[in-house]
């Protein structure tokens, strides 16, 4: 038997922090204590996901620590247009120097659109529907790949996905440290900075 952490399963599989934090909330990540089990998890993972186990890209992970290497980013140029791959500290500390200093349409219209941005940062799609019957609410439903993250009767307001981006960017606690590499579009970093709502300034 083979353990290793959420973050460096993650790693391994090339999923998302929260795809395989979803895995585990459903059942499909096999955890010994705080740790994963790899063969088991790889054979539940080929049993019960629709695409069968995930292609395997690190066979021998190790956790990342200390400053990226050259290939990466060493620095956030929130000009960027192109995805990056950046430790989530950094992005952390440029979302904490952004707080509190943007200025935000708070019309409905802008806001629909600053969640569809925010979840193009993180490498989502935020999905949405005008619908109010049929099981849908009229929202938006956060999806990541091929699998639904949040919202799946297309509930989530725009602060909702807001909020869910920026956890996905900037979370350095729980499972994973301020070391995991995560992926953003740095120009559109401001979107997921506070207020995330009108109503919610801090």
């Amino acid at each position: 038997m083979t353990t290793i952490t959420l973050a460096e399963y993650a790693r391994r599989i090339n999923k998302s922090r929260a795809t395989v934090t979803q895995w585990k909330q459903a059942g499909r990540i096999v955890m010994r204590g705080d740790r994963v089990d790899v063969e088991a998890s790889d054979a539940k993972l080929g049993m019960y996901r629709s695409g069968g186990m995930p292609k395997v890209v690190n066979s021998t992970p190790s956790v990342r620590r200390g400053r990226p290497s050259t290939k990466r980013a060493t620095g956030i140029d929130l000009t960027g247009t192109e995805p990056i791959e950046v430790r989530a500290a950094d992005v952390q500390r440029a979302l904490l120097d952004l707080d509190g200093k943007q200025q935000f349409d708070w019309s409905e219209p802008a806001q629909r659109e600053r969640a569809r941005q925010a979840a193009r940062c993180v490498g989502y799609v935020a999905a949405e529907s005008q619908l109010q019957d049929d099981g849908h609410w009229g929202g938006f439903q956060l999806r990541g790949g091929n699998y639904v993250l949040d919202g799946y009767g297309y509930e989530l307001q725009p602060w909702n996905v807001l909020r869910h981006c920026r956890e996905q960017a900037a979370e350095t606690e729980g499972e994973y440290s301020g070391d995991d590499l995560v992926t953003i579009i740095p120009a559109l970093l401001l979107t997921l900075a506070l207020p995330l709502c009108h109503h919610n300034p801090q």
